[in-house]
């Protein structure tokens, strides 16, 4: 990995509801195709292995390594390549998590987020738990941070992200029909404010709740989009110019002059 460009891809693809076998190798594909872009980190969607097929997700659910997870840490470190995966059902005792795993060019697991806002109307509280906490993950040169879905809606998370020393920020989502617009305002505003990049990977395709419109996209510190997928399958590519978030916030120091001291004086809660 260049320690001063990351090549990052955000693999945008179907899902097919319950289908583990299915999705999962089309994942493993898409990787290795990304690899041939000379990819350094590669981002899924969120629940790539399931969908959101919630009736029979207790079956479906995979404790962290699970065999599904195996697969994509045998397959980062056969091509060396990092992967964000995206988010999978994950079982720990008797919870179960919607969560990203995040695996290193080596093949190991370098920690897990687990998603902190349930959205309602996809009955999500019914059957997760949220998660509680906010991490940053360093992958060779660079640190990352993720958001699932959902959580892009609240601008703390990010906030908290960036104020830790994320670089990135992936956020894996399945933003379905027809919230385009609250989609691509919420991904550049969260790159625009905390000046720093986002990859953000939407699926396409559709299942009983939803039709799911793609848009995957890279965005810059200064709120541009470096790259922007369509409606269907497909994997953008961007190079992340590390150097440029320095060069952001130096020229409009918003993080710099942030009032930490007023806000908590404030009644916000």
């Amino acid at each position: 990995m260049n320690t001063e460009t990351i090549r990052v891809a955000a693999i945008q693809m179907n899902i097919e509801p319950g289908n583990k076998h299915k999705n999962l190798t089309e994942a493993l594909k898409r990787i290795e195709e990304a690899k041939a872009l000379e990819v350094d980190i590669a981002c899924l969607p969120e629940l790539f292995l399931t969908g959101y097929s919630l009736d029979n997700i207790q079956e479906l659910a995979e404790e962290i390594p699970g065999p599904s997870i195996q697969q994509l840490c045998e397959i980062a470190r056969k091509l060396d390549i990092n992967i964000v995966a995206g988010s999978i059902p994950e079982k720990a005792g008797n919870k179960l998590f919607n969560t990203s795993v995040i695996i290193d060019g080596g093949g190991k697991i370098k920690g897990v987020y687990r998603k902190v806002h349930l959205f309602e109307p996809f009955d999500e509280p019914k059957y997760f738990s949220a998660g509680s906490s906010i991490d940053v993950f360093d992958l060779s040169t660079v640190r990352i941070g993720v958001e699932i879905c959902y959580d892009i809606r609240f601008p703390e998370i990010s906030r908290i992200l960036c104020l830790k020393g994320a670089q990135i920020i992936f956020v894996p989502a399945e933003f379905p029909h027809p919230r385009v617009e609250h989609w691509e305002l919420l991904v550049r505003t969260r790159a625009l404010e905390n000046q720093l990049y986002v990859v953000a990977v939407n699926r396409v395709g559709s299942d009983d709740r939803a039709s799911y419109f793609g848009l995957s996209m890279i965005v810059n510190p200064w709120g541009r989009v470096l790259a922007r997928a369509g409606s269907d399958e497909e994997i953008v590519t961007a190079d992340i110019r590390l150097s440029q978030i320095e060069e952001v916030r130096s020229s409009i120091p918003c993080l710099r002059d942030r009032r930490p001291d007023v806000y908590k004086l404030s009644l916000y809660k």
